[in-house]
C-alpha cells in the first residue's frame, strides 16, 4: 500500500471485489508399502456420492485454507484416517469426470507407509486394506484407478520410479471441509470384495442381524 492507495476499510462494501475462487481441483494419495501392496479405501455405498461401494484412493477436494494441493492431500489424510506420510510427493495428474459431467484434475501424490490399517481412525467410508497388484482386477474400482496403480507397480518393479520432491512442508491441521471425494472416473462394476482367502482388516464392528441379508 502507498500513500495514494486507500485502505481496504475505506472502500465502500458495494465496491469491494470478492476474492477470486480457487480453481476446482482434487488431490489423491497413492500409498504403497515395502512389499508392493497398495492401501485402498472402501467407500460408503450411498447414492449420490462418487463411486459408491468402490475401492479408491484416499483424497478429496481443495479447501479454502489450502495453499497448495499438497496441503490438501495432507489435510485429507489427517481428517479421514489420522495418517501422516512424511515422504509424500507428486506423482502424476489424472482427469476425473464428476457426476455433473465436468472434468476435474486430480493431482496424485505417492508415498510409502507400512503400518496396519486397523490402527487408523477412519472417519469416512467402510475400511482401509492393503492389496497386492494381482488382486486389483477382482476389486470393484474405476478402470482408471486400476490402471494408475498398475503403472506405478510396473515402475516400482523395473526400478524406474523416482518421485518428485515434496514442495510444501507439513502444516497444522485445518478445520474439516465438506469436499467431494477425489477418485477416478467410475467404470463397469466388478465384485467389490476379494475372495475368502484374502485376509481383511477393518475398523468397523459388524454384528449379524437376526434376519435378512448380512451387510457390514
Amino acid at each position: 500500500m502507498n500513500n495514494q492507495t486507500p485502505p481496504t476499510d475505506s472502500v465502500p462494501p458495494h465496491q469491494r471485489r470478492p476474492p477470486l475462487p480457487l480453481p476446482r481441483a482434487n488431490a489423491s494419495a497413492l500409498i504403497y508399502n515395502g512389499s508392493g501392496a497398495y492401501l485402498l479405501h472402501l467407500r460408503d455405498d450411498i447414492p449420490g456420492i462418487w463411486e459408491p461401494g468402490s475401492w479408491s484412493l484416499l483424497g478429496g477436494g481443495r479447501g479454502p485454507g489450502d495453499r497448495s494441493l499438497e496441503e490438501t492431500i495432507r489435510r485429507e489424510l489427517r481428517e479421514e484416517a489420522g495418517l501422516d506420510i512424511p515422504d509424500l510427493a507428486p506423482f502424476t495428474v489424472e482427469q476425473a469426470r464428476s457426476s455433473d459431467g465436468t472434468t476435474v484434475p486430480i493431482q496424485i501424490f505417492a508415498g510409502q507407509w507400512s503400518g496396519d490399517p486397523a490402527d487408523l481412525e477412519l472417519t469416512e467410508g467402510i475400511m482401509l486394506h492393503w492389496f497386492r497388484p494381482e488382486v486389483l482386477p477382482r476389486l470393484r474400482m474405476a478402470p482408471s484407478t486400476r490402471d494408475l496403480l498398475r503403472r506405478h507397480a510396473e515402475m516400482l518393479n523395473t526400478g524406474h520410479y523416482a518421485p518428485a520432491p515434496s514442495t510444501t512442508p507439513p502444516t497444522a491441521p485445518h478445520p474439516p471441509e465438506e469436499t467431494p471425494p477425489c477418485t477416478a472416473t467410475p467404470g463397469t462394476p466388478s465384485p467389490a470384495w476379494p475372495d475368502a482367502s484374502t485376509p481383511m482388516t477393518t475398523n468397523a464392528v459388524w454384528t449379524p442381524p437376526s434376519s435378512g441379508p448380512s451387510r457390514c
